[in-house]
């Protein structure tokens, strides 16, 4: 996943959110898991509220997640509805546990967890 692609993602949610978010607001990187999993992120935020968009590539699709709220230990919840409202993708990201959940219906899988976020520039300055 180049660098390129995730500012292309970000510049295509900048223009269907009609986020008044800036360009220079946008962080990219990766997420690295456990288990080797490698999840590129795009954080956008959203001047008009304080909160923010998600923009993650998993499961081999582009998903943007809105954001839903915060835990009580200070945790951020976003969802990006996969299809009926029974069958979501739960990011949860409370500091360096974060995990990507399949939720549907009672059922969950853990996609990815133990995510610890690098920037795209992450070493190279």
């Amino acid at each position: 996943m180049t660098g390129r692609f995730t500012r292309l993602a970000a510049a295509a949610a900048l223009i269907a959110t009609g986020s008044a978010a800036l360009a220079e607001d946008i962080v990219e990187g990766r997420y690295v898991c456990e288990d080797g999993v490698v999840l590129p992120r795009v954080y956008l935020p959203i001047e008009e509220t304080g909160d923010s968009f998600v923009i993650l590539y998993a499961e081999d699709k582009l998903m943007v997640f809105y954001p839903q709220g915060a835990g009580p230990d200070g945790s951020s919840f976003y969802t990006h509805y996969v299809g009926e409202e029974e069958e979501y993708l739960y990011f949860e990201a409370p500091g360096d546990q974060t995990r990507l959940i399949l939720q549907k219906g009672a059922d969950q899988r853990v996609l990815a967890k133990g995510c610890m976020f690098m920037p795209e520039n992450f070493g190279t300055e």
